[in-house]
């Protein structure tokens, strides 16, 4: 008996200590997070008690001419690809690595703020967006990958905007939001996007925008029977007219789409665009982000009018051929995770137009 009873003491002290670790490990993980999100309110504060900073005169708006003769689908813009991450810590790292092996590799990067990026000359950003407990958090994969710049989406919005009010007359900001799923039990919090959270979701991003902040489709669409055929038989806005606005898109999905456009096709009213086949009533964008397989593709869907996102790179991959297909494609939005202020540290590589710049006139096929 006495054996036996040293055994059980002996499991359960094991059973305490690994209790302890888990424990240990979630206020790490907590915490962090919690820091992550500290700071987020401490910079959007700061950017309250800005004055404006003026006429833009950063990288992006620089070769992009005003005299009515640019519209906005005729123009290029460099934009990150998961603006919003910050590169884990060697435990969340490991922990992503048990369940993906090859997965660490590829979450090895950050990004500046949002606001420092659009200082930089970024102008287009990836927020992955999950549903929580009814509000809106951003984040790559839940605890093991969730440090973040912006942990709280209202307030990524309230920077966005804050930033735009600041910066009068900026090259418009395109916004693509990804939303989430996945990896939901590690989070019990974390709830579908059925239609209601989609609804919220649009309401949020016009709580926060002030009129004439946002380029919506209503914008663009302008009475015409759809979105579509406003695109192709006119075009997008006018640059100047574009300027100082906020444009977002929902990241394509068909489920997500469905229910965002049910008994709206025409996206009336909403703030968000969506990704749409071509000859769909709300088809405007598409994400082709394999410029070398599709990049015939997408020349001949920017000819047409559509707005396209591609990348120069991906997983942290450089490779020379995709980085010159993806800026010869003519697609609108070029995503990286290397902008011109994040080179790559070993080999210097960073993606942008000749001369530097982070915004062109899309060159004439």
């Amino acid at each position: 008996m006495r054996v036996v009873r040293v055994v059980l003491l002996s499991v359960a002290g094991l059973a305490a200590v690994l209790v302890l670790c888990i424990l240990a490990v979630l206020v790490f993980l907590l915490a962090s997070r919690g820091l992550d999100g500290s700071r987020q309110t401490r910079r959007v504060e700061a950017l309250r008690r800005l004055d404006s900073a003026g006429v833009e005169n950063e990288r992006a708006a620089r070769a992009l001419p005003d005299d009515g003769s640019v519209r906005l689908d005729g123009i290029q813009l460099v934009g990150t690809h998961n603006s919003y991450h910050l590169r884990s810590d060697a435990l969340r790292l490991f922990l992503i690595g048990l369940a993906q092996p090859g997965e660490p590799a590829k979450l090895r990067y950050s990004h500046a703020p949002l606001s420092e990026q659009f200082e930089s000359g970024v102008r287009s950003i990836e927020l992955d967006v999950r549903n929580r407990s009814g509000r809106f958090i951003i984040s790559h994969v839940p605890l093991v990958d969730d440090r973040t710049t912006c942990p709280d989406f209202r307030s990524a919005l309230e920077e966005i905007r804050l930033w735009s009010e600041h910066t009068p007359g900026h090259v418009p900001i395109i916004v693509l939001l990804e939303l989430k799923e996945d990896w939901t039990f590690l989070d019990p919090r974390l709830k579908p996007f059925d239609r209601p959270a989609l609804d919220r979701l649009d309401g949020l991003i016009r709580d926060v925008f002030p009129p004439g902040g946002l380029l919506t489709p209503d914008d663009v669409r302008a009475g015409a029977e759809s979105l579509e055929s406003a695109i192709l038989a006119h075009g997008w806005p006018l640059l100047r007219e574009a300027r100082g606005r906020v444009m977002f898109i929902l990241h394509e999905n068909d489920e997500y789409r469905r229910l965002f456009i049910a008994g709206n096709p025409t996206l009336s009213g909403r703030a968000m665009f969506t990704c749409a086949p071509p000859g769909s009533p709300d088809a405007g964008v598409l994400i082709l982000n394999d410029p070398l397989a599709d990049g015939g593709r997408i020349r001949d869907l920017v000819r047409r009018g559509y707005l396209v996102r591609t990348r120069a790179d991906a997983d942290l991959v450089i490779d020379p051929a995709q980085y010159r297909a993806a800026l010869d494609s003519g697609a609108q939005v070029v995503s990286t995770d290397y902008p011109p202020s994040e080179p790559d540290p070993v080999t210097g590589y960073r993606c942008a137009f000749p001369g530097d710049t982070t915004a062109r006139v899309r060159p004439a096929d």
